[in-house]
């Protein structure tokens, strides 16, 4: 078989991350103007950056997509011997997705999309103040490996970023929102583990 569709899926599923990390970098860098999380009604550009925002969630949905069929199309391209793929594979996705589930269940859809709510602390939020991102890196990496492709490994590598920077830009939205009970759990909750 061609390598020329895993290719071409892998390029889809890139080029949505570098969207999505380039709007989380903007965020980063100019937080008064973000995109996410959800940005205020208001200022400069407001409805082109709720526009970012929202293109947001179905962009990481193509990409999951495109990098499923790749994992399909380029299984065992890794060439990592069975038992070490195999175990490290569902050891990594069954974990993170189970973290990263816990802590959607924790704070539910509506603050888990970037609404304001409550300072969670309970469940996975006592180990991590990001479960939900660290779950799914772990989700990403243990598909790549379930699949043995280098393909897989190198979108998932890329996409890990988005999600390791995603709590750099919502730190100073929720530091304005919850005030000092959020300096304190900051300070005794580690980022990521």
């Amino acid at each position: 078989m061609s390598a020329e569709p895993q290719h071409a899926l892998l390029a889809l599923a890139v080029l949505g991350a570098v969207f999505c990390i380039a709007s989380i970098l903007y965020s980063v860098l100019f937080p008064s103007s973000r995109t996410w999380p959800i940005p205020a009604s208001h200022g400069p550009h407001a409805s082109v950056r709720r526009f970012i925002n929202h293109a947001t969630g179905p962009t990481i949905g193509v990409s999951a997509a495109a990098l499923v069929v790749v994992a399909v199309l380029d299984f065992g391209s890794l060439r990592l011997p069975s038992w070490l793929h195999m175990t490290a594979g569902a050891v990594l996705f069954s974990c993170g997705g189970a973290f990263a589930l816990a802590g959607y269940r924790t704070l539910g859809t509506r603050i888990s999309t970037g609404t304001a709510g409550e300072l969670e602390v309970r469940g996975p939020y006592r180990l991590s103040r990001n479960p939900q991102y660290v779950g799914t890196v772990g989700v990403l990496l243990g598909t790549a490996l379930l699949a043995n492709s280098w393909l897989v490994l190198l979108g998932a590598s890329i996409w890990s970023s988005w999600f390791v920077l995603a709590p750099i830009a919502e730190e100073p939205w929720l530091r304005s929102l919850l005030g000092n009970p959020y300096d304190e759990y900051l300070s005794r909750t580690r980022r990521y583990l």
